[in-house]
């Protein structure tokens, strides 16, 4: 799983849209769009705003290990990350 696909699922978990996240960290919606889909990389300060934003572990957000349980959902629900 990509650093792009686990920002994604992150921000999907706590019902957030990338506009919402867009305004958190200060960026703009499509700077977000291209981060999700790994057309650019987010540095070190993006990803961990966007853990603190999505309350997920930033060691999951950077882990390469797709083995890595993923964090618990905010009703603590593991989402599927299946994309049915």
């Amino acid at each position: 799983m990509t650093l792009a696909h686990r920002l994604r699922i992150a921000r999907e978990w706590r019902d957030l849209e990338q506009a919402d996240i867009a305004r958190e960290l200060g960026i703009s919606r499509a700077t977000v769009s291209n981060y999700e889909r790994g057309v650019t990389t987010p540095g070190k300060l993006a990803v961990n705003a966007w853990a603190v934003v999505t309350d997920v572990e930033v060691d999951w957000l950077r882990e390469d290990d797709w083995q890595t349980p993923p964090p618990v959902g905010p009703a603590g629900i593991e989402p599927t990350t299946s994309t049915v």
